[in-house]
C-alpha cells in the first residue's frame, strides 16, 4: 500500500501496519513535479518518512531561516525542499508571477520551489516535516507549523478533520474539528451515564454540542499531541465541533481534499469569535490543558 497526498503521522503510519499487517509505504510529490518524486523502498521499516528520490529527480535543500531550519542543524539538516528535472511543470497557466515565484532554471534544470520542509536522514532518505505556507508567528515570537500539528491530532480516533486557528494576540491556538461519528457512537455505548442523562445521544449527530463529548474529545487529542511530543503552545486551548461535513462541493476543501484555510476561518467565523472572547474571559483555559 502506497499512500500520499497528505503526510501520515508518525503513529497512524506505525498503527497501520500493525492492525492491518500490510507493508505500508509512503511517497511525496505534487501537481507541479507530475507526481511522484520521492518514495519509501519496500523494505524501509522508518515510519513517517517519505524515502529517496526516484530516478531522474534533482534535489536542493536551502536555509530558511525564518522558520529556524538550516543544513547544519544537528543531528540532521533541515530546509525547504526544491526539486529539479525534466518532470517540473513549465509553470501555471496565466499566472506569470505565481510562476516566476515557484519556478526557475539554474544549470540547464527546470527547479520548483515546493515551500515544503524537508529533513535528510543519514540513509539518504527524507522526511516532510512542515510547510512555509502553514508557519504562522505568534505575539511572543515563537513560530508554530499548523499543518504539522493538524497531521498530528489527526491520528486521535475522535478526529476526521481538523483546522487549527492561532491567535497572535492571545499566544494559543483552536481546532475546529469535524468528529468522527462512528467513534462518538463507540463512545456513546462505554459512557453509560450519559446516555441515561440524555437520552437522545443515540443520535450522534446532536452529541456535537454536548459539553461532556467536547471535554473527552478535547482531552483525547491532548493526549495524542503530548504522547507525539507536541510543545505547550501547540496544544488548542479550546475545541469547536462542527456538524457540517468538510468537502470540495461546500469549498472547504481543495480537489485534493486539502484545508482551504481562509473559507473554514470565515464559515466558522462566528465559533471562533466566541472562543476567543471564552479565553479573554477566562486566561486560565489557555494552559489548561497543561495540567495533570
Amino acid at each position: 500500500m502506497v499512500v500520499g497526498g497528505a503526510p501520515l503521522a508518525y503513529d497512524l503510519h506505525k498503527r497501520i501496519k500493525c492492525a492491518l499487517n500490510v507493508t505500508l509505504i509512503q511517497g511525496y510529490g505534487s501537481t507541479e513535479t507530475s507526481g511522484g518524486v520521492f518514495c519509501m523502498d519496500f523494505k524501509d521499516l522508518s515510519y513517517g518518512r517519505v524515502g529517496s528520490p526516484l530516478n531522474g529527480v534533482r534535489v536542493r535543500v536551502v536555509n530558511w531561516p525564518e522558520g529556524n531550519y538550516f543544513i547544519d542543524d544537528k543531528p540532521n539538516p533541515r530546509g525547504e525542499l526544491i526539486i529539479g528535472g525534466e518532470m517540473i511543470s513549465s509553470g501555471y497557466l496565466d499566472l506569470e508571477e505565481a510562476s516566476r515565484a515557484a519556478f526557475f532554471n539554474d544549470d540547464g534544470i527546470h527547479w520548483f520551489i515546493t515551500g515544503d520542509i524537508a529533513e535528510i536522514h543519514s540513509d539518504g532518505t527524507f522526511s516532510i516535516i512542515d510547510r512555509k505556507k502553514d508557519i504562522v508567528k505568534l505575539a511572543n515570537g515563537e513560530f508554530i507549523s499548523l499543518g504539522k500539528i493538524e497531521a498530528t491530532l489527526k491520528s486521535s480516533c475522535y478526529v476526521d478533520n481538523i483546522c487549527i486557528v492561532p491567535n497572535a494576540t492571545l499566544n494559543c491556538l483552536v481546532a475546529l474539528i469535524v468528529p468522527n461519528l462512528m467513534s462518538i457512537k463507540s463512545l456513546i455505548g462505554r459512557q453509560l451515564e450519559l446516555t441515561k442523562q440524555l437520552p437522545q445521544l443515540s443520535d450522534p449527530n446532536l452529541l456535537i454540542g454536548h459539553p461532556e463529548i467536547i471535554k473527552i474529545i478535547h482531552n483525547d487529542i491532548i493526549d495524542v499531541g503530548i504522547r507525539q511530543r507536541l510543545k505547550s503552545l501547540e496544544l488548542p486551548s479550546m475545541i469547536t465541533l462542527c456538524e457540517e461535513i468538510w468537502a470540495p462541493d461546500n469549498d472547504l476543501l481543495t480537489a485534493a481534499m486539502k484545508l482551504k484555510r481562509a473559507n473554514i476561518i470565515k464559515h466558522y467565523n462566528y465559533d471562533l469569535q466566541q472562543m476567543w472572547s471564552s479565553l479573554r474571559a477566562n486566561p486560565e483555559k489557555i494552559r489548561l490543558q497543561l495540567k495533570k
